[in-house]
């Protein structure tokens, strides 16, 4: 198993499918998607079960957790890949996002990679997530990003000891 995608849901079942869809048009296809609902009371489960795909893996755990440090780290115990990808349930990606980063990884010998991401807004206006002014990646230049665009080798995740809560990540 190449790349383990990792997706934590709560019941949003609606967006979910698009964002499962947009995996499955991915022209890498040595994946596993590991679907881990957060006490998900919706029919999060049976959309994920539609697709009828064996890559395609559905957990749901007992109880809430309430946000995203749970879901990703129940995946990450469950994830067989040597990469790991985490898909948020509400994002879409291109065919190619998988193939681009695993080849920027492996062409530079790195631990991970990042894409460039775009959120369109409700007022129709976008956010581009780690780009700076000049087009180039710059940390310091708006937003990092969300955990959809990375790609990252699993034992470096293990290494590190995979999502803190964010209760533990701000201060007082």
């Amino acid at each position: 198993m190449k790349i383990s995608v990792i997706m934590a849901a709560y019941n949003r079942s609606n967006v979910l499918r698009y964002a499962v869809e947009s995996l499955l048009r991915s022209t890498i296809v040595d994946w596993e998607l590991i679907v881990v609902g957060d006490a998900c009371t919706d029919d999060t489960g049976d959309v994920v079960a539609s697709f009828g795909d064996s890559r395609i893996q559905f957990y749901n755990m007992e109880k809430n957790c309430g946000e995203q440090s749970g879901p990703n780290n129940e995946g990450l115990r469950r994830a067989q890949g040597e990469y790991v990808a985490f898909l948020s349930q509400d994002d879409l990606w291109f065919p190619d996002h998988l193939e681009k980063l695993l080849a920027a990884i492996e062409q530079n010998g790195a631990d991970g990679a990042l894409a460039a991401g775009a959120v369109f807004e409700t007022d129709n206006s976008c956010i581009l997530w780690g780009v700076g002014i000049n087009r180039k990646y710059s940390p310091w230049q708006g937003e990092a990003g969300g955990a959809s665009l990375y790609l990252i080798k699993r034992s470096v995740i293990q290494g590190v000891g995979g999502w803190r809560s964010a209760k533990d990540l701000l201060l007082p």
